[in-house]
């Protein structure tokens, strides 16, 4: 697991909210990992870890939460930073 894996799941833990977790369980029925963040926030990190690089989006899907994997298509592997 990568530093930068361990800092994703780090903020994404802190800034998990009730009331995304709520929205999320009422709108997608079933058992889905999920951390209840917004989107809002993913979309933030995403800008903040945009040259992780493929190695990192790989980590982020295989880890398996929602916002995880919404991180991993989000962070443009390809780009050149």
């Amino acid at each position: 697991m990568s530093k930068e894996l361990l800092a994703i799941q780090k903020i994404l833990i802190a800034n998990i909210t009730p009331e995304a977790r709520a929205a999320h369980n009422k709108f997608v029925p079933g058992n889905e990992k999920i951390y209840g963040v917004r989107m809002p926030f993913i979309n933030e990190l995403a800008v903040q870890f945009k040259c992780g690089g493929f190695d990192l989006c790989e980590e982020l899907w295989k880890a398996g939460a929602m916002e995880e994997k919404l991180l991993a298509i989000k962070i443009d592997a390809g780009k050149n930073c």
